[in-house]
């Protein structure tokens, strides 16, 4: 009714607070339709929505859609913003396999990056030693690794310090410097349990596990699991 009035810019913000409210009750779909409707009435007044539209597709795990929004809202991002844009472009490749692609997002974001950005430059390091790996470079997924540990260790984020320490210690792990390997990880889970997110916590406890295993430590193991 408002847009039909004339009042776009008012008829976008109800659209715009709608999809809040949808969003924070899961209902994704709906929430991108009100969205995507407040961006039609007033796409210079709407910054920063078609990235959250992105994110939504994302967890729907609508990738083709998620880039178009991530795209769109790239063409007109601010310089500042451009490097977190691109990092969510590159996670898009990287659920969809397509490695090199997403290393050259990665790469791009690193370039684009304030050096005093340093917990985003830890994630960005972090995703950049895996897509490293995909790609057969060992060599470089340990500068990154260790780069972003560097970088999480500055900015004090905890769960960014746990992603970069089970990353190193998987990629000990597979060039068989098990000691190293169980240093990393044993402190990936520490770090962890003292703040990170369950999912950090899981993950570190899970190749903590596999690696008892690989050592032939069977009860550990089965500790670890539980």
């Amino acid at each position: 009714h408002l847009a039909a009035a004339g009042q776009p810019l008012e008829a976008a913000n109800w659209h715009r607070l709608a999809g809040d409210e949808a969003a924070t009750l899961h209902a994704n779909a709906d929430a991108i339709g009100h969205y995507n409707a407040a961006v039609a009435l007033a796409p210079l007044a709407t910054g920063g929505l078609r990235r959250t539209i992105g994110d939504l597709e994302k967890l729907r795990g609508r990738y083709p859609d998620a880039l178009a929004a991530y795209r769109a809202e790239l063409a007109s991002a601010a310089d500042s913003e451009v490097p977190e844009l691109e990092h969510r472009m590159a996670r898009v490749h990287m659920r969809l396999g397509e490695w090199e692609v997403a290393a050259a997002y990665l790469e791009s974001a690193l370039k684009a990056l304030p050096s005093n950005a340093l917990a985003t430059l830890a994630a960005i390091l972090v995703d950049a030693s895996l897509a490293s790996v995909r790609l057969g470079n060992e060599d470089q997924a340990r500068r990154h690794a260790v780069r972003a540990l560097k970088s999480a260790a500055g900015a004090g984020d905890a769960g960014l310090q746990a992603e970069a320490h089970n990353q190193l210690g998987l990629l000990a792990r597979g060039a068989g410097m098990l000691e190293q390997a169980r240093r990393h990880l044993t402190e990936a889970m520490r770090l962890a349990e003292a703040g990170a997110s369950a999912a950090a916590t899981m993950a570190a406890r899970n190749n903590l596990a596999r690696l008892e295993v690989a050592e032939g430590n069977a009860e550990a193991a089965e500790q670890l699991s539980r």
